[in-house]
């Protein structure tokens, strides 16, 4: 009866155990769809530039995001969908040299790399998050029109409780960027120029990032902005917790059988010391497979792989002073 029991409960492991690696191989076959982001947010104008971003690179070290351009003009401004009719300028926060670009009239659009920048704390990996702002500006040479009622500045409405109320809703995305290096506009470029409508179609796909975001346009002249949120994909933090995990308790069990043999008055057994010398050396390797993992120094390590280098070392040294004591009392 007993052995029957056994075999049930082996057979019942064994379909959780396969049930379990199947559902997650399925969930992991289509993984990049589930850190990948497709934002596409048209105007409807017929006098437009459309701007094709696709992120290249992220670099959580140095704050930095990498981004393709691409643009399509359409309307009046195009001579062909490639090239524009009129001269244009894009003005974008890029953190790198230059962020005027001139589209001379007549003169194919090339693709840009640009770099913006990201806000966030390496040091919390594998919980670490990042915000950024891709802001977008195009403009044509004219003269704005000039509407006096612009100039007029309108009353302030009394504070109501509806409004005290909304004020207090947790902020959106465009509202958690908005710190980030604003697109900076000379007076100049807006009294000799009019702003051209701006398309905006984004993919963002990088291993070891998942992607978030929402496309705002504020301002006067209005500013397009993508506002992304960058976070850590689940698998990455399943594996990284996995890792943390083995770490401690490999560590741990190490410890408890240096103990033992400390406390124990039979023979001398090398076991416990063999395994902690070759962890000492074995735990950095495990913790770099980790995914995408930052130098020794994150939260992450705080948690695990720093403690389970003092258990072994402890184990170790243990074991050494176990064989002295030992050998001490054989030579009496």
């Amino acid at each position: 009866m007993i052995r029957g029991k056994r075999k049930w409960f082996v057979l019942f492991a064994v379909i959780i155990a396969l049930a379990t690696y199947l559902i997650v191989l399925r969930r992991n076959a289509h993984e990049s769809n589930l850190r990948t982001l497709r934002l596409s947010d048209d105007v409807k104008v017929i006098d437009q530039v459309q701007v094709f971003i696709i992120v290249s690179d992220v670099n959580a070290a140095t704050r930095q995001l990498t981004a393709q351009l691409s643009f399509k003009v359409s309307g009046n401004i195009a001579r062909d969908e490639f090239t524009p009719r009129a001269d244009l300028k894009l003005l974008l926060n890029n953190i790198g040299v230059q962020q005027e670009f001139d589209f001379p009239k007549g003169t194919r659009m090339p693709r840009l790399e640009v770099v913006f920048p990201l806000e966030g704390e390496l040091n919390r990996y594998p919980l670490d998050r990042y915000d950024t702002a891709l802001r977008f500006l195009m403009t044509t040479p004219g003269h704005p029109p000039h509407n006096p009622a612009t100039q007029i500045s309108k009353p302030v409405p009394a504070a109501t409780p509806q409004t005290r109320r909304a004020r207090k809703k947790p902020p959106k995305i465009a509202e958690a960027t908005s710190h980030l290096d604003e697109l900076a506009i000379s007076e100049a470029d807006l009294q000799t120029s009019v702003p051209v409508q701006i398309s905006v179609n984004t993919l963002a796909s990088i291993p070891g990032i998942k992607f978030a975001g929402d496309v705002s346009r504020t301002g006067d002249p209005i500013v397009t902005a993508i506002n992304l949120k960058l976070t850590r994909p689940d698998n990455l933090i399943v594996v990284s917790v996995l890792v943390m995990t083995g770490m401690m308790m490999l560590a741990v069990s190490v410890f408890v059988m240096a103990l033992k043999l400390s406390a124990s008055e039979k023979g001398m057994d090398f076991l416990p010391l063999s395994l902690a010398i070759s962890l000492i050396f074995g735990l950095p390797a495990l913790r770099n497979i980790q995914p995408s993992v930052p130098p020794v120094g994150v939260l992450g390590d705080y948690i695990s792989f720093i403690w389970a280098e003092v258990l072994v070392a402890s184990s170790a040294i243990l074991a050494i002073w176990a064989w002295v004591v030992r050998s001490d009392r054989t030579e009496d």
